[in-house]
Parts: C-alpha cells; structure tokens; sequence
C-alpha cells in the first residue's frame, strides 16, 4: 500500500531488471470472490491464510480454498492494509489507515492493531503525538515493525508491545512500506517507495541499499525474507513483478536481482507471505477499481487470484 492513490507510482521512474530465462510457473491458490472489495494484505501460519478487504473492513479467513470466516474490524479501527502472523502471541498484527477510496461506511484514526484468531481486539497503537498512515507491518520473533506510508517513518513495538518506538524518524524516508528483519534481527530491511531499499541497524544507523550500478530500487510494496533470499513485490508499473535479490557481503548492494514473476496474471500486486517453500501473492489487488480521484472510468471489481511460487533454492 503506498499511501493515498495519487500519482505517486507514475512518479517513481523505474526499470525492472531482466527476468531470468525461464520463470518459474505461478499457480492459483485462491480465487476471491468480486463480492469481498480491494484485497490488499496477506499472512499465514502455514494452514491458515488472512487476507484482508479494505473497503469492506474484513479479515478473510481461508483454509485450503475454503472461506472459512469472515471477521469485522474491531469497533473503532479503521481499515485493514498490510497483515502479519505473530507465531509468539498466536495473534494477526494489522496495519489501518484510511485511504482515500471509494466506499460508503466512514473511517477515522489509522493505528496499528493486533487481533486474536477470533477477531477479538488484543492491541491498538499509535505513535505519540502522531496522526499515522500505517500501511505494512512484520513480524520477528516478538519485535512487531509498522510502516507508514505518507511520511517514511517506521516505529517497533517489543516485548509486551505496549508502545511504539521510532525506528526511522518522520522525513528519514518518503513512503515506507514493508520490513524485515535480518542478521538474527539486529538489522531492519525497509522498502522505502520513492527513496528505494535501506538498512538500519540497532543504533538507527540508515544504510541506503543499491543496485551492483548505484541506483536505487525503487517501487517495492510487499516484501519479504526467505532464508538468503529478500522478494519484494514492484508495483510502480502495470503489470508489477515479483523481484529476489540478495544482500551483497559489503552490506551497501544488493546481489543476484532478478524478476521472479511477473506478466499479466500480475496486473497490480501489492503483499506476499512465505508459507513454506513458496510465495503466496496478492497478485490484482485492484485498487483502481475505488480510486476516489478518478470519479469517471473506474473498473468493476472482479475476482481477485491470490498466486503461488517457489521460492528460489
């Protein structure tokens, strides 16, 4: 999610890398109804996938290709963007906001939320003094990050998770959007949309990441660690792709970039999980379809596919 629908991707001027010779087959996993709108977030305990309605303000509750519950916000959130799976509270941690959409119910007071398997409210934090824009949100061992997408801050809670402390300060960054952690958690990977991808470390020490050419990598949504691997989602252009790259031993590049998917089952992808040896994708989360500034022209909501890879050896 990269804040408010504006003109912001266009903005960002991009060129994917080259896709390896022969990509890897993408495989359906789910296919979600047109009736539950603007499918955005995704996370998984390995059974169980979530996935979240932003116009609706659901949590979608899939086992296998079975909907199995559908779960209202908690009274008073807002509404539901980036999901992940705590494994240590056995609790679903969201990111909420209130884009600019299309929609008839009202939204107020974006935070970041945890809920239970039941949709019971566990958690509700906000930065003091702040009025955030939350929008992706990860999850290592009991250190939860959220990252809010208008102003490049990037706040943790840990350890009983009562309050949230800056990681990356207010205008650090432009639009930050999803973190991992990495180096035994030590270092936070963050996709910053229009800075590109940067490393801070336990001191808040900020690390720009580069191409092998110097430029930045800019355009990443989604993003998400498996073992060596980084795989982000780039959704700055129509149709996006999914991208693995490495981290280069020298900490400042990013090594072995290429396309892992991508083409027209990827019309506009935004958040992925990890389930395993594979990548289960939000692969059209159709946000044009309630783009509030757009009154004329915008595209009926259709089934949304929610995809699977391999994930690189």
């Amino acid at each position: 999610m990269i804040g408010v629908i504006t003109g912001l991707a266009v903005a960002v001027a991009i060129s994917a890398p080259h896709a390896v010779d022969t990509l890897p087959k993408s495989s359906i996993v789910l296919e979600v109804p047109a009736t539950h709108r603007l499918i955005e977030g995704i996370t998984t305990d390995g059974e169980t996938i979530w996935l979240s309605s932003v116009v609706d303000r659901r949590i979608l509750v899939w086992r296998g290709t079975k909907l199995v519950r559908v779960l209202k916000m908690p009274r008073g959130t807002a509404r539901p963007l980036g999901m992940a799976f705590d494994a240590s509270r056995d609790w679903i941690w969201i990111a909420t906001d209130c884009p600019r959409i299309v929609a008839s119910d009202p939204c107020s007071g974006g935070a970041l939320i945890a809920i239970d398997r039941r949709g019971r409210l566990k958690a509700n934090l906000r930065p003091a003094g702040a009025d955030p824009h939350f929008g992706d949100v990860s999850v290592h061992k009991s250190t939860v990050n959220v990252s809010d997408s208008m102003n490049g801050a990037v706040y943790a809670c840990r350890s009983d998770c009562r309050a949230l402390d800056v990681v990356v300060p207010v205008g650090v960054g432009r639009s930050a959007q999803s973190t991992v952690r990495y180096d035994d958690g030590r270092r936070l990977l963050v996709a910053d949309y229009s800075a590109g991808i940067a490393s801070v470390d336990a001191t808040g020490v900020r690390t720009p990441i580069v191409r092998e050419d110097g430029r930045p990598l800019r355009g990443v949504d989604g993003l998400v660690g498996a073992g060596d691997w980084m795989i982000g989602i780039q959704n700055s252009q129509s149709p996006g792709v999914v991208l693995v790259f490495k981290l280069a031993a020298d900490g400042q590049h990013l090594a072995a970039l290429q396309v892992l998917a991508g083409g027209a089952d990827y019309p506009d992808p935004t958040q992925l999980a990890v389930s395993g040896d594979r990548l289960l994708i939000v692969a059209d989360a159709q946000w044009a379809a309630y783009d509030a500034a757009k009154p004329d022209g915008r595209p009926a909501q259709h089934v949304t596919r929610i995809l699977s890879v391999p994930i690189p050896k």
